[in-house]
C-alpha cells in the first residue's frame, strides 16, 4: 500500500516519489476531448488538481487514523496520529466532503427541499441570460426557479443538502463565475463547476472555531472520501510532518 505521508509529500514537492506523477501530454489530450464531446465533466476538473495517473492509486494510498488535538487560528484542525502531526485545512477538506456527496445525490433524481418563503433574486440582463439557458440543469440539480418578471427570478427550492440561506449565494456565485469565462461550458462541465461552487458555499469557513466534537466529525467524513487529499480546486487538505522530520529539524537526531 501506499503511504499517506508519500502522497502528501509528492503533492507539497517536498520529496520525490515516483508513485503519484502528473498526468502526461496524452492523457491531459484526452481529458480535454472529453470535455468538448460533453463528458464526465467532473472527471476532468479532478484530474486537473490531482497529481494522481489513476482513481486505483488514489485508493490505494491510506488516510491516518487521527486524533484530534486542536485548531490553529480558527482555520486548520490539529491532529496527530501514532508516528506525525496533521494540519488540515478546515474548509477544503469540507468542501471536498460535500462535493462528493453532491455528485452521489445526483446520481440519481435530486431531492430538494421547499422554501417557506421564496428567495428574490435580482439579476442583470447578462445573469438572466445565462440562468435561462441552463434553467434546466439548475432544476436536474434540484434548484427550483421561475421567472418574476423583468430580471427577475424566484427562488422556491433548493436541494436538501444545503440551508434555506444559502440558495441565493451558491447561485450568484455560479453566475459570476460563468461570466468570467470566455465561452459558454457544456452542460456537463457547467454541472460539475455548479457542484463545486455549491460545495464551497455550504462548506465551514477559515476563521470558525469548531468544537472538538465538530472537528473530529469532519476528520470522520475526509477519511470516508474517495480523495480525500485535495479539495474540488485543487488545494491539498491536509499537510502532514512526521516524527522523524520534527526530530530532524529539532536537530534531535
Amino acid at each position: 500500500q501506499t503511504d499517506f505521508r508519500e502522497y502528501n509529500r509528492n503533492f507539497a514537492g517536498r520529496g520525490t516519489v515516483g508513485s503519484f506523477p502528473p498526468p502526461d501530454a496524452e492523457t491531459e489530450a484526452a481529458e480535454e476531448e472529453a470535455i468538448i464531446s460533453g463528458t464526465k465533466a467532473e472527471v476532468w476538473l479532478e484530474s486537473k488538481a490531482v497529481y494522481s495517473s489513476s482513481p486505483d492509486q488514489c485508493a490505494q494510498s491510506r488516510f491516518p487514523e487521527l486524533t484530534v488535538i486542536g485548531q490553529a487560528h480558527n482555520t486548520y484542525i490539529m491532529a496527530q496520529s501514532e508516528d506525525g502531526i496533521f494540519l488540515i485545512d478546515q474548509h477544503a477538506a469540507q468542501e471536498r466532503i460535500n462535493y462528493e456527496k453532491l455528485m452521489r445525490k445526483n446520481s440519481s433524481p435530486a431531492v430538494s427541499q421547499s422554501l417557506l418563503v421564496p428567495v428574490l433574486l435580482e439579476l442583470t440582463l447578462q445573469e438572466k441570460a445565462i440562468l435561462r439557458e441552463y434553467l434546466p440543469v439548475f432544476e436536474q440539480l434540484g434548484f427550483g426557479l421561475e421567472p418574476f418578471g423583468g430580471n427577475s427570478y424566484l427562488l422556491r427550492s433548493l436541494p436538501v443538502i444545503f440551508t434555506p440561506n444559502q440558495g441565493e449565494g451558491i447561485i450568484q456565485s455560479v453566475l459570476a463565475d460563468l461570466l468570467l469565462h470566455d465561452r459558454i461550458p457544456r452542460a456537463n462541465e457547467f454541472r460539475a463547476e455548479t457542484l463545486i461552487q455549491a460545495a464551497c458555499k455550504a462548506a465551514v469557513k477559515a476563521n470558525e472555531r469548531l468544537t472538538k466534537g465538530e472537528a473530529e466529525s469532519l476528520l470522520q467524513q475526509l477519511a470516508a472520501s474517495d480523495n480525500p487529499y485535495t479539495c474540488p480546486h485543487g488545494r491539498p487538505t491536509v499537510l502532514s510532518f512526521t516524527l522523524a522530520e520534527l526530530e530532524k529539524q529539532f536537530k534531535r537526531i
